[in-house]
């Protein structure tokens, strides 16, 4: 099930192991970069990895408006932490 937050760049993924029955993760993602997802037991930890996931792409982008997108995420990512 995808729980979208009204109006939030956020979305999120209550998601459950198809090799695990009854074992539930929590994932996230940003709606711009689906693509990028952070996972875990709560949905602070999620978004914690998600974070960190995103920290370690903006040391691959190689210009600028990749760059601005990023740093766009990752202020959304902050936010939804606060």
């Amino acid at each position: 099930m995808t729980i979208t937050l009204e109006q939030s760049p956020i979305a999120i993924v209550d998601w459950e192991s198809p090799g695990y029955p009854g074992v539930h993760t929590i994932r996230v993602y940003h709606h711009a970069w689906p693509d990028l997802q952070g996972e875990g037991p709560t949905l602070q930890d999620a978004a914690t990895d998600l974070l960190r996931q995103a920290c370690a792409e903006s040391g691959c982008v190689a210009d600028g408006w990749h760059r601005e997108s990023l740093e766009s995420i990752l202020v959304d990512i902050r936010a939804f932490l606060a």
